[in-house]
């Protein structure tokens, strides 16, 4: 699967970190080898200038929707051919990459990034054991997405910028993709970037920010001793070209209340975006941070975390009963609920499409760790990690049984925690609905069976 923006409905983001998405190929170059110098120069002069055709396109954005989408698709599909190559050969040796990492395999924070067709690549791996895992990486990522999805349609009548960006989904594991972007840490000029240990502020995009977070109804605060409006680690850079340029916009949303018992979750549990404009008050990006947070933003955060439960819940279980799939997934969205509560919805009103969608998405990521473990470039042997699951799951022995009792159920609990789920016959519940089951898993992972199956 490959993920990209989509003037209307879609999603776009963009990223920043060690090597930032922004460092302009003559940057990258000075930091490489010889070697890899000529097949950086090699790879970018064939390629197509992604960002400045869409950076072109978007200053004319409702008269150019057509054309953007058609370039977001050329985008997309060229990233995921590339992506695809670079996830394959994940495990063999530096030397034997057909396209390699900007370092040689020595280990840097962040892990490898590459670039290729002038398109910047980064795995969502949990490096650095900040989010409890990959996945919950992979969520972080996909917060990006989000995020500048909703900035999308009001951005550009600030003169503001973007990524032009996507996410590569294959075989258990997902890559960034975005178009190298004319800015260095020089251009920074709002926002932080080492962690808010120095906040920068410029007039010339405080006002532009304002304008954004007013429609998202997202709360200016104070980061040491500047106002920001969203997170402190969000930055905007005055580049070369001119633009203003947001990148490493996956906070935006605040999150909700963290859990005690989960690691850092306040980077990758945030609210939905419909849910945070809908609020009553605006809302802080950096409640619960260790940096910016105060009483008063995580009060209103909790407060708006209880509304969710107490009324937006309860109303959405009032007029809908009939979602499944798809259509399930965007009710959900459309009422700012999270995916993550299918359990707590599933509590209060059982239905077979809150089953599908419970059984369906803790599948997928069952079959995408398991793929993730494969050290192999044949696809054959991480299907056949993904599919052991699906034998399992779909079995009629006492095998099957225990699977679904001491592996699928803990992972539903850990995904989608259920009351209701956890004093249940999951092997009951399953055999009624294995069609259905059968059908979401194939949409949700991208693989697909023969007819016989």
């Amino acid at each position: 699967h490959a993920y990209s923006p989509l003037p209307a409905a879609g999603s776009a983001a963009g990223a920043a970190s060690t090597y930032s998405y922004g460092k302009s190929i003559a940057e990258i170059e000075a930091e490489l080898s010889e070697e890899q110098r000529g097949a950086l120069r090699a790879s970018s002069e064939v390629a197509i200038d992604f960002n400045e055709c869409f950076q072109k396109l978007y200053e004319e954005y409702e008269e150019k929707r057509g054309e953007i989408a058609a370039l977001l698709e050329h985008f997309s599909e060229r990233a995921a051919v590339i992506g695809k190559t670079i996830i394959q050969e994940l495990h063999l040796p530096y030397a034997q990459k057909t396209i390699r990492p900007l370092h040689s395999g020595k280990g840097i924070a962040g892990g490898e990034k590459f670039m290729h067709e002038r398109i910047f690549f980064k795995f969502a791996h949990d490096y650095l054991h900040i989010y409890n895992g990959d996945e919950y990486a992979q969520k972080a990522a996909g917060h990006e997405l989000k995020s500048l999805n909703q900035i999308l349609p009001i951005a550009h009548q600030g003169g503001l910028h973007f990524p032009l960006m996507c996410l590569v989904d294959f075989l258990g594991h997902r890559l960034v993709a975005a178009a190298c972007l004319p800015i260095s840490n020089e251009t920074l000029v709002y926002g932080s970037s080492d962690g808010a240990r120095t906040v920068k502020q410029d007039p010339r995009v405080e006002s532009r920010m304002n304008q954004v977070a007013t429609q998202l109804n997202i709360k200016p605060h104070r980061v040491r001793d500047v106002m920001l409006s969203g997170p402190f680690d969000l930055e905007a850079h005055l580049a070369r070209d001119g633009r203003v340029y947001l990148v490493d916009c996956h906070r935006l949303f605040p999150p909700e209340p963290p859990l005690p018992n989960i690691q850092a979750c306040y980077l990758y549990r945030l609210l939905r975006p419909e849910l945070v404009i809908a609020n009553s008050v605006p809302l802080s990006s950096d409640a619960f941070s260790y940096v910016a947070s105060t009483e008063e933003d995580e009060a209103d955060v909790i407060k708006a975390t209880s509304h969710l439960f107490d009324v937006v819940i309860p109303a959405y279980l009032r007029k809908n009963r009939s979602g499944v799939g798809q259509c399930l997934v965007q009710q959900l969205h459309m009422h700012g609920i999270n995916l993550r509560f299918l359990g707590v919805l599933y509590d209060l009103r059982p239905s077979a499409g809150l089953l599908v969608e419970i059984f369906a998405r803790t599948l997928k990521q069952l079959m995408r760790s398991s793929m993730r473990g494969v050290r192999s470039v044949l696809e054959e042997d991480h299907l056949e990690a993904a599919v052991r699951h699906l034998n399992f799951f779909f079995g009629h022995d006492a095998t099957s049984k225990r699977y679904l009792q001491s592996i699928f159920l803990p992972s539903i609990q850990l995904r989608f925690p259920s009351t209701r789920l956890a004093t249940s016959n999951l092997w009951s519940l399953a055999r009624p609905r294995v069609v259905p089951l059968f059908n979401r898993i194939q949409v949700l992972t991208g693989i697909t069976f023969r007819r016989e199956c």
